[in-house]
């Protein structure tokens, strides 16, 4: 060999390592894109492959009438109102919420109702599963809400 041939092969062989290691780095580059693709079909397919299915009166509530209790909100000695709170692309949209009315307890007497300051009025919370809607709105991402759902009488704390 010759030693024009040397350098010829040598610079042959750089171009073909350059080219090589190139080629290389375009092959990962595209299979690395290529797995993160297919895992983030496959991760969301398998988020949502669950189906939950809400019956349609699901949203009606029976009357409190119905189940006993009547209006004990406006009958408890710790009376509370309702109030809504609705969030789009959530399940339930709508979450009634209780409000205490006053911040001490009603005790009924002969003439009228006397107040109680001794006990405080203070509200009972309830954990609720609520689903909330994903970006794509393809899937749904279950949350807990803490809800005030009545109000009850409390000792006053003391400091």
């Amino acid at each position: 060999m010759h030693h024009s041939d040397r350098r010829m092969w040598k610079t042959s062989e750089m171009e073909l390592k350059n080219n090589a290691s190139k080629y290389l780095v375009v092959c990962c580059v595209s299979m690395l894109l290529g797995l993160t693709i297919a895992k983030g079909e496959v991760g969301e397919k398998e988020r949502c492959e669950d189906i939950l299915t809400i019956p349609s009166d699901y949203y009606k509530t029976p009357s409190e009438e119905s189940e006993g209790n009547g209006n004990i909100n406006t009958r408890s000695l710790s009376p509370w109102t309702w109030k809504p709170i609705t969030v789009k692309n959530r399940i339930p949209p709508t979450i009634w919420e209780a409000k205490c009315s006053s911040m001490y307890c009603v005790y009924p007497t002969n003439s009228s109702q006397a107040v109680g300051y001794q006990q405080n009025s203070v509200p009972i919370y309830q954990q609720v599963m609520v689903l909330h809607s994903s970006a794509t709105r393809k899937c749904y991402n279950v949350a807990f809400l803490s809800v005030a759902v009545g109000c009850t009488c409390a000792w006053a704390r003391t400091s």
